[in-house]
């Protein structure tokens, strides 16, 4: 399998990405007519190298009992239209994966949105 890239959408992704990024992928595959076309090996490679990965385990067993406290201590849900907002910022955000987890704190942002305790690790909302 070939996998098709445009270079505008590549150097999009670039701007997130660790400095070298574009050059090494570009050069990895074949360009044509601003498109670069990579072997699905090399393509599967370089996703392992680059993807962004969530924080270690014992981090995130950490977060999860401080947001426990904090929602035993403030369980008040936010309104349909705050989760709303909450969620909006989340799938915009560099930091999520899979349009589900927070590669800063590695909680389900779709849980995380539903309590006025609970906060965006970076401060987005």
């Amino acid at each position: 399998m070939i996998h098709k890239i445009s270079l505008d959408q590549l150097k999009s992704a670039a701007r997130n990405k660790p400095i070298g990024y574009y050059e090494e992928v570009t050069s990895s595959g074949r360009i044509d007519d601003e498109v670069l076309f990579l072997e699905n090996d090399v393509y599967t490679e370089l996703r392992k190298k680059y993807s962004p990965k969530l924080p270690p385990v014992t981090r995130q067993a950490k977060n999860l009992i401080c947001a426990a406290r904090q929602a035993i201590l403030n369980p008040k849900p936010v309104s349909k239209e705050e989760r709303e907002r909450r969620l909006a910022i989340c799938q915009s955000c560099e930091f999520l994966k899979d349009g589900k987890r927070c590669l800063k704190c590695g909680c389900h942002v779709n849980w995380k949105s539903r309590l006025e305790a609970w906060h965006c690790p970076i401060s987005k909302w």
